[in-house]
């Protein structure tokens, strides 16, 4: 079977493809440019097309019959190779079909780990603990990971661990076994007009649930009103279980002891393994990239690009070292729109913040870009705010304040990361 992804190099895409090899189909793709994610795929001897104008599609199915076309949500369906595959009847999807074709193929049951927040770090924690403890595991994470390939399908797999993002409603589109539900903010407001959208949202992805559902009270209650559901965990943080397992997690910040508490529920039901192994294997946890990832002594690289994720972020920094300088670069302008306000205190831990442009991602061209000045408006007085550009000047600050023993964070889910890794690795 002869799979082609338009998008190849995404953090969606890049993965998916992977597990593909992993069942022995026969893979190629394209993408606008190279990336983390191509140069991991090509790394498994994929030929990747830079051009994306159906020429090459076209050649390659006539040379090897291309049996699937999966793009990324990204693309445009008026997109040349997505025509061209159309012209030449081949089917084309989005990335669930595929996936949900894996699933029932391989016999999978499904782990779906959902929520606006800390999917990336809970399901990596899930298939970390499986693997330390000698469990077969299949699983599907949108980043790279520090301890492995972003994706695999193991022979012996009864689960299957699937990062499950609510981004263009992807979630719904499954129909997990158990469900993990880290927690229920506002995001994506390119794709949900408001919370109450939001929450609706989640309410139908856990009414999908056919097993069980884990769940925080605080976020429960958001859905709760909406639908009345069978199978909930609903965990109370005040709960005689939860104080007992957290205190044992011995993990750095409280959003990654919560996130771990999840997995251990998880996998309490999914494993015949005592609870003191899995916690355990738990505790040794290495991280995820782009989450707190350290580039070098006193720098680190976050994907925080929404308060409530800054302000978490921020508290695992305190455990640190409590002096923290923050160069932060807002995501997506239509999202600026939305959580502005939301500013006000998120940065109550940090000494400094460098407040960049906001990086722009699938923008609406009607609405008006809000500018660094305005948004630093919203932040409390007593935190001083500098704006910056990714530059010379910025590099020198961040070398100055390491030279002081100060912790840097580089925060954000546009080109900040990539920037860094240029200048500082």
């Amino acid at each position: 079977m002869m799979i082609y992804f338009v998008g190849i190099g995404g953090t969606g895409i890049s993965p998916l493809a992977g597990l593909a090899i992993d069942c022995n189909m026969d893979i190629a793709g394209s993408d606008v440019g190279e990336s983390l994610g191509t140069k991991e795929i090509a790394k498994r001897g994929v030929k990747i097309n830079y051009l994306q104008d159906g020429e090459y599609l076209e050649v390659l199915h006539k040379k090897t019959r291309i049996d699937w076309l999966v793009h990324t949500a990204a693309v445009e369906l008026d997109h040349l190779e997505l025509r061209k595959a159309k012209e030449l009847g081949i089917r084309v999807t989005k990335r669930d079909e595929f996936l949900n074709f894996i699933l029932r193929e391989k016999n999978l049951k499904l782990v779906a780990v959902a929520g606006t927040h800390g999917k990336t770090t809970t399901t990596s924690m899930i298939v970390w603990a499986m693997k330390q403890l000698k469990i077969p595991v299949s699983y599907l994470i949108g980043s790279q990971i520090s301890f492995g390939q972003s994706s695999q399908h193991q022979k012996g797999s009864e689960y299957f661990i699937l990062e499950a993002d609510e981004f263009d409603r992807n979630f719904l589109k499954y129909d997990p076994a158990i469900s993990l539900i880290t927690n229920v903010d506002y995001d994506h407001p390119d794709v949900y007009f408001d919370q109450g959208e939001y929450n609706q949202a989640f309410a139908d992805f856990l009414a999908k649930t056919k097993q069980l559902t884990c769940i925080y009270k605080p976020d429960y209650t958001k859905i709760d009103s909406l639908n009345k559901f069978q199978n909930i965990d609903v965990i109370d943080q005040k709960s005689e279980e939860y104080t007992r397992i957290s205190k044992k997690i011995k993990l750095i910040g409280k959003h990654n002891r919560d996130n771990a508490f999840l997995a251990v529920k998880a996998m309490k039901k999914i494993c015949r393994i005592s609870e003191e192994e899995i916690i355990k294997s738990m505790s040794t946890f290495p991280g995820s990239k782009r989450r707190m990832e350290k580039i070098m002594n006193g720098l680190y690289s976050d994907y925080a690009h929404h308060p409530t994720e800054i302000a978490a972020s921020l508290q695992m920094a305190s455990e640190i070292n409590g002096d923290a300088i923050v160069v932060y670069q807002p995501h997506q302008n239509v999202r600026q729109h939305k959580v502005k306000e939301l500013y006000k205190d998120c940065f109550d831990r940090a000494s400094k913040v460098y407040w960049l442009p906001t990086h722009l991602s699938r923008e609406s061209k009607e609405l008006r870009v809000i500018e660094p000045k305005e948004l630093v408006e919203n932040v409390e007085d007593n935190i001083k705010v500098e704006i910056a550009e990714l530059g010379e000047s910025l590099k020198k600050n961040i070398v100055k304040h390491l030279e002081e023993n100060k912790t840097v964070i580089c925060m954000g889910a546009g080109s900040i990361d990539g920037w860094l890794r240029e200048n500082f690795i």
